[in-house]
């Protein structure tokens, strides 16, 4: 699966699968059953496409005005 953020310079909120991304959040939808590997990776144009050794790969562009990124369970 290649998924890629094409609106994320934009200020535009994009979804691919259980992942939506908008101006300043990224939400990762999963049931409290699973488990859940977050990446978090900065380059300065599109990321080379890594997918093996996972069955589902999806990636979202984020931009933060603060240059920082946290993680919180909902």
């Amino acid at each position: 699966m290649d998924l890629y953020d094409e609106f994320a310079g934009e200020g535009r909120s994009t979804s691919a699968g259980p992942v939506t991304a908008g101006p300043g959040r990224v939400t990762v939808d999963t049931h409290s059953d699973f488990h859940v590997c977050v990446t978090l990776e900065t380059y300065t144009r599109r990321p080379p496409v890594e997918t093996k050794g996972w069955d589902d790969v999806v990636e979202v562009g984020y931009a933060s005005r603060s240059g920082e990124m946290s993680l919180r369970t909902a």
